[in-house]
């Protein structure tokens, strides 16, 4: 790996790297619930048919703990089933973004056994839409705590920066709010662009936006398949933010994982030199 003041060009992913949403999407799907007055059938002492809404301008209470933990797994699951079925956000069939998020909403709300009677569909769309807005910026997302640092810091000893995210077109809006938008020279969301990390081409017009060679750029992210096997299949510099093990492979070399963004601090400068000189196959994944 290279001394990082030799790249010129450092990319990041987003969501999982430099920034995570604030408590979880099920804390989100859960009080926007507890707001409509829509209610999980398991949690009603009347029959279904017998529900009526609450009056959605009373203050609900906090959402229990394992009905949070039910939504999360719900949408998990269906993420990964629509995703299969439309993916890159609906972009190869020609899905709006917006209606393919309510589809997953509408998909995770069912999945986690919520009353979804024909007349409740309007809720569903209300709760969609609530949640596209604050999943657009600084509401639904929160920086981690080095990410502004480290951000700052980099763009004093690199040439270029950008992001290359699997995502939709919000991620601008979301970059802007969080007030890191300004540092990037490009950012390329995979919806716009037709091609979702691992495939190389979106790793190629990074580079060619950047007007450099692979050996010269160097890529960050929280996923071993899409952003470290992605990057490194294209000739790219690549290192893995492990900030739990949960995202790395058992057989991945840990040599190329950081725990979060401050190894690539410049103050990190001494630790960085002593990997360099390290016996090889030691440490020698770190920048």
């Amino acid at each position: 790996m290279q001394n990082i003041s030799k790249l010129k060009l450092v990319t990041f992913d987003g969501l999982g790297t430099l920034f995570e949403v604030r408590g979880g999407v099920g804390k989100f799907y859960a009080r926007e619930a507890r707001r409509h007055g829509v209610e999980l059938r398991g949690a009603l002492p009347f029959a279904p048919d017998q529900l009526h809404f609450r009056n959605p301008y009373n203050k609900p209470s906090p959402p229990p703990s394992d009905t949070i933990q039910h939504l999360q797994s719900s949408f998990n699951k269906s993420f990964k089933e629509i995703n299969s079925k439309y993916p890159i956000f609906g972009k190869k069939n020609g899905i709006d973004a917006k209606e393919w998020w309510r589809s997953i909403v509408h998909s995770t709300f069912k999945g986690a056994d919520y009353l979804t009677k024909k007349e409740d569909e309007g809720k569903l769309n209300s709760i969609s839409d609530q949640l596209f807005l604050q999943f657009s910026g600084m509401e639904g997302y929160k920086l981690f705590p080095e990410t502004k640092t480290v951000l700052f810091d980099l763009r004093e000893r690199v040439e270029k920066m950008g992001i290359i995210s699997n995502t939709d077109e919000r991620i601008h809006s979301v970059l802007s709010s969080l007030g890191i938008d300004h540092l990037f020279d490009f950012v390329i969301c995979s919806r716009e662009f037709g091609e979702e990390k691992p495939h190389p081409e979106i790793f190629k017009e990074a580079l060619k936006r950047a007007s450099v060679s692979a050996e010269e750029g160097l890529h960050i992210g929280d996923d071993a398949l899409r952003d470290w096997e992605g990057a490194k299949g294209v000739g790219m510099n690549s290192l893995l933010v492990a900030r739990d093990d949960l995202n790395v492979p058992s057989n991945f070399d840990t040599s190329f994982c950081i725990p979060d963004l401050m190894p690539l601090h410049s103050t990190f400068k001494n630790r960085i030199q002593a990997s360099e000189e390290g016996e090889e196959g030691e440490g020698s994944g770190f920048i």
